[in-house]
């Protein structure tokens, strides 16, 4: 599956009309993680219009950092309710921009509007297959944030306060183990061994491994 949506990820680079928050939050971006080293447009049709920010590491940050911009353009839909969700944009950590992790946030910023489900802390969304390549990640769990700007924090569009969540890439095993025992089980163990952050993309399941102290600074 990845290999066809990767086919699809190389038209993501022509800028199309964008919405009227687009210079607020572009604006509110740079501000927050300084030099945007490429934006990823989206070229697809869906709704709401999701681009990519990749921001490169800095002094106070030894990771790529990977932001949304466009989901918080429609607030979140809120099942067997008629009253508008929150708005949110998500945001991940990597060590290196992979197009498969940057494509499967893509795609999961889409899904709460394409499926009318709202995501919100320690839920977990599965992107359809493993990554493979001795990759057994294949969905994300949804944390708070561990490392987002002050003045994101107060990001407000149409009157609303933007709320970020922290997209966390999870093993098949892992999002079992989550279904199984329940998701706020999860992230501490992900955070005990540095896997808030994904920096080798072929790591073991911590399920299947002792916790241990962190293995890289939070």
């Amino acid at each position: 599956m990845f290999e066809r949506l990767l086919r699809f990820w190389r038209l993501w680079r022509s800028r199309q009309p964008h919405s009227a928050s687009f210079d607020v939050r572009d604006d509110a971006y740079e501000q927050a993680f300084g030099t945007i080293r490429h934006v990823h447009h989206s070229v697809d049709r869906a709704t709401p219009h999701v681009d990519l920010y990749e921001c490169p590491p800095t002094p106070e940050r030894d990771f790529i950092a990977i932001v949304t911009g466009g989901m918080s353009d429609q607030p979140m839909p809120v099942e067997a309710s008629n009253v508008p969700g929150p708005r949110r944009e998500l945001m991940m950590g990597i060590g290196a921009a992979d197009p498969k992790a940057i494509l499967a946030l893509k795609l999961t910023a889409n899904y709460p509007f394409q499926c009318h489900t709202e995501i919100d802390i320690h839920h977990t969304v599965s992107f359809g297959s493993e990554f493979g390549d001795g990759s057994a990640l294949s969905a994300f769990l949804f944390v708070a944030p561990r490392f987002l700007p002050d003045s994101l924090a107060e990001l407000e569009l149409y009157g609303q306060r933007v709320q970020f969540l922290q997209a966390v890439l999870i093993t098949t095993a892992e999002q079992q183990y989550a279904m199984r025992e329940g998701s706020e089980k999860l992230e501490p163990l992900l955070d005990a061994h540095g896997y808030l952050i994904t920096r080798d993309f072929r790591r073991p399941s911590v399920v299947d491994m002792p916790a241990g102290p962190p293995l890289v600074p939070q």
